[in-house]
């Protein structure tokens, strides 16, 4: 860009590598869906937890295991043994938003 400073040249926005030439992974139109880096000398993604939502994927893009919400930020509920809806259910925000409930899938019953 033809500026002067420490000599930390870096690649642009959206590029990483060695030579800059690998193109970092988009969702939504932004690096990494926005929640998440780019790594510099890879390309791949390093995603956020808890910062800005618990998210997964080669773009960033999808809620890690026992998330759901816009921004994966909200928990899903969990049965004994620590899987999202006792591992027999599917989890979705509930209308207002800020809950997880679970829906069992045929053969089980609970909430």
């Amino acid at each position: 860009d033809g500026r002067q400073g420490a000599g930390n040249c870096t690649c642009d926005a959206g590029y990483a590598g060695r030579s800059c030439d690998l193109l970092c992974p988009t969702a939504g139109g932004r690096v990494c869906n926005g929640v998440g880096t780019c790594h510099p000398g890879t390309g791949a993604c390093i995603c956020s937890t808890a910062r800005r939502g618990n998210w997964t994927g080669p773009a960033c893009s999808r809620c890690l295991a026992g998330w759901v919400g816009d921004w994966c930020d909200v928990r899903c509920p969990t049965g004994p043994l620590g899987q999202p809806c006792s591992g027999h259910g599917l989890c979705a925000v509930a209308p207002g938003g800020r809950v997880a409930v679970c829906t069992c899938v045929s053969g089980y019953a609970g909430a």
